[in-house]
């Protein structure tokens, strides 16, 4: 948020300026990403899941439409409409211990493309793990330019989910980030990887240096996230790195 301005009859919220629209749209215009600026965007994106997840906070509406991208092109996380949080308020017992209590979610929300099968099961869900199923889409797209399964028929998708070999791959992509999307989208919930884990992925371990108009980036480790609550704590880690960060 930039400023708040009131008037008499409304509340207008400046927000920063997305110049290049939402990914779904740069995509679209562009055919297909290269590997590497995938690796870049998918990196902020889950820098982003990261951030929001360590607060207990889901999202569960993302998608490419939601990804709005600056006139760098660095990814911006939008339209928490349908975001939670996810645990239960903390509680104390014995006046010593702090609980917190995780919730599945049982509302349906978010889209049908983008929805892990349970979702669509109208079974309860782990918002966090829905979260990473859609993510999974969104890497899918960014590499292939199409939907990892066909959501023109729902029951048919829902079949495609849950069956060994549903998942299919082009001849983009390096085996290493399938292997990524594979961990992202399985339809057995324990089996899918969390945001920690993928973070650490080796094809996320690569580095890029630079984004797509060869200026220097500096990325902010989880740790280091995690200290900055207020804008004076990202001017003083982004006095000390030297350059724009992103999280």
């Amino acid at each position: 948020v930039q400023q708040i301005l009131e008037t008499k009859s409304l509340t207008l919220i400046v927000m920063e300026y997305a110049s290049n629209g939402d990914l779904l749209d740069y995509i679209n215009k562009t055919t297909r990403l290269q590997e590497s600026v995938a690796r870049r965007m998918f990196r902020e994106l889950c820098d982003a899941i990261y951030y929001i997840h360590f607060r207990n906070i889901c999202h569960r509406d993302l998608k490419c439409e939601n990804l709005l991208l600056d006139n760098h092109l660095r990814i911006k996380l939008a339209d928490f409409g349908f975001s939670r949080y996810c645990v239960d308020p903390p509680r104390t017992e014995n006046k010593k211990n702090v609980i917190e209590k995780k919730i599945l979610s049982r509302t349906f929300c978010g889209s049908a493309a983008y929805a892990a099968p349970e979702i669509l099961r109208g079974q309860e869900y782990n918002p966090k793990l829905y979260d990473i199923w859609s993510a999974g889409c969104i890497l899918y797209i960014m590499i292939y330019s199409k939907m990892p399964f066909d959501d023109s028929d729902i029951k048919k998708m829902i079949e495609a989910q849950m069956t060994k070999g549903g998942l299919r791959f082009g001849s983009e992509g390096s085996s290493e980030v399938q292997d990524l999307i594979a961990r992202m989208l399985q339809s057995e919930v324990t089996q899918r990887w969390p945001i920690e884990l993928i973070q650490k992925h080796p094809w996320l371990a690569k580095q890029t240096n630079t984004d797509n108009h060869g200026s220097s980036i500096s990325y902010v480790n989880a740790m280091t996230t995690n200290r900055i609550q207020t804008q004076g704590g990202v001017n003083q880690v982004q006095k000390r790195h030297g350059s724009p960060i992103y999280a």
